[in-house]
């Protein structure tokens, strides 16, 4: 069976209202709504010697077109019978202020009358605001599940002027916006990332600037296949009458913000949300606050066709066990998604960016790697929704090495409801500032050890990574 919109062998487009009558007869026959299974096949031309196979953006698209089509089928049928059952006169099919009698008054003629009175214009907004509800929806969670895609994850290169300042200083490179330029330009622009990275988190600084070939870091991002994110909070600071404490900043003028980092080519964001473990912390009053920012945050993105990434990070700093740092990680979880529940936050239209659950990095009993993973997905199947497309974690302060390990081993447990991903930034960084140091002719170089750490991870995603792979050239 042909796509109702795909041009037929004569070249000439099938209208709305043919499919609509198609669709009438369909439902008259007692058949039930085209599924997106019933899409699938019908493009399904992989056997046949001309016409490719529909993409699943083109069959979630005619998908939106069937619903709207069905939906004024619904607005129109009724009147229509009402009309041509009854012969006489029929408000439902005039015009405001019309007199004009329907003119059908045999059962026979209902097709005609029903294209007619299907491609009057329509005067409420049903119809458009539906169309526009289900276009937004799918742009949203698309975007959401690219970001998760098989074997890629997410560049956190969104670091604060002061977090540059201290990994340029590592490697006694001064920082100035030449040099943080040219540093975030040795990542972008590695031939291949693409295969590995799904998207880049930027900073205010550099989503505005651009190549030494004159590209915005956005178009050299978006060329690779790579979606280009911002991060929006102000920062975590102190809260006030809670000592140890920190509450993010930032919601002030976010939608207006979130509006001009959408011109500008971004199509998610990262807020992210700091719970520290110590005598007497975390309080309720600091984890309630950061996820009501949180959710706040969340559904002014989705206003803006931005998705979310949510990121409440519980530290690994302190000498707490693996066992106090899953109490707290659940707890702030579920009051982060009571938070999004009550702000109407769209769970398909967002990802969470969660710390991995570990040992407190003075913690004299530190746990395995096969612990870590076990302890953190039977913590995420407590608390967050299957719904969400897939959790992208935090390195968190641990090693690149480890990082990897954690996430392969995560990755090799069964029963996943969500993408287990990466939204790392030291972990990726970390081996090519030290190839780097600021000089041009270690850029290649650089480049290549961000290429391979960026597959290690890779493989990671699949369960498939091994320490050899770390003297290993990337496949």
């Amino acid at each position: 069976m042909e796509s109702a919109f795909a041009s037929g062998s004569d070249g000439v487009d099938l209208c709305s209202a043919d499919v609509a009558q198609q669709v009438l007869f369909a439902q008259q026959l007692g058949w039930q709504a085209f599924s997106l299974g019933a899409l699938e096949r019908m493009h399904d031309r992989e056997a046949r010697p001309t016409g490719a196979v529909k993409s699943a953006e083109a069959i979630a698209n005619e998908m939106m077109i069937l619903l709207n089509i069905d939906l004024r089928i619904a607005q129109v049928r009724p009147r229509v019978e009402k009309c041509v059952h009854r012969g006489g006169r029929d408000a439902a099919l005039q015009r405001p202020g019309s007199v004009t009698r329907c003119p059908y008054p045999s059962c026979h003629r209902f097709s005609f009358a029903f294209l007619q009175a299907f491609c009057e214009e329509e005067d409420d907004n049903l119809t458009r605001n539906h169309k526009n509800r289900i276009m937004k929806t799918e742009n949203l969670e698309s975007v959401a599940r690219k970001l998760v895609a098989p074997g890629k994850g997410i560049l956190a290169a969104d670091e604060s002027s002061g977090t540059i300042e201290k990994r340029l200083k590592s490697i006694s490179i001064p920082s100035t916006e030449e040099n943080r330029r040219a540093y975030r330009e040795v990542l972008f622009t590695t031939k291949g990332a693409g295969d590995f990275i799904s998207g880049v988190i930027l900073f205010d600084e550099t989503i505005r600037q651009k190549t030494r070939d004159g590209r915005t870091f956005v178009e050299a991002l978006e060329q690779q296949g790579i979606i280009p994110g911002i991060k929006v909070d102000k920062g975590a600071k102190a809260m006030a009458n809670f000592p140890g404490e920190k509450i993010t900043e930032g919601l002030d003028g976010l939608r207006e913000q979130l509006a001009e980092y959408r011109q500008l080519g971004a199509r998610f964001a990262k807020w992210r949300a700091v719970i520290a473990i110590g005598e007497n912390i975390p309080t309720r009053t600091c984890i309630e606050a950061n996820a009501e920012a949180l959710a706040r945050y969340a559904a002014l993105c989705q206003e803006a066709d931005v998705v979310p990434i949510v990121e409440p990070e519980v530290l690994m700093d302190g000498a707490h066990t693996i066992e106090r740092h899953f109490d707290v990680t659940e707890q702030t979880l579920r009051s982060v998604f009571d938070a999004l529940a009550e702000h109407r936050v769209v769970l398909e239209e967002m990802l969470l960016k969660p710390n991995m659950v570990l040992s407190g990095k003075e913690c004299p009993q530190q746990a395995s790697v096969e612990e870590v993973a076990e302890a953190t997905v039977r913590c995420m199947k407590r608390v967050v929704p299957a719904a969400v497309p897939g959790l992208v974690f935090l390195s968190g302060g641990q090693s690149d090495q480890q990082a990897t390990e954690h996430l392969n081993a995560m990755n090799r447990l069964q029963g996943l409801p969500w993408q287990l991903s990466f939204s790392f930034g030291r972990a990726l960084q970390a081996p090519v500032l030290k190839v780097w140091k600021g000089e041009a002719a270690n850029v290649t170089a650089a480049q290549q050890a961000f290429h391979h750490r960026a597959w290690c991870n890779s493989k990671a995603r699949f369960g498939k990574y091994t320490e050899d792979m770390e003297t290993a050239k990337a496949a």
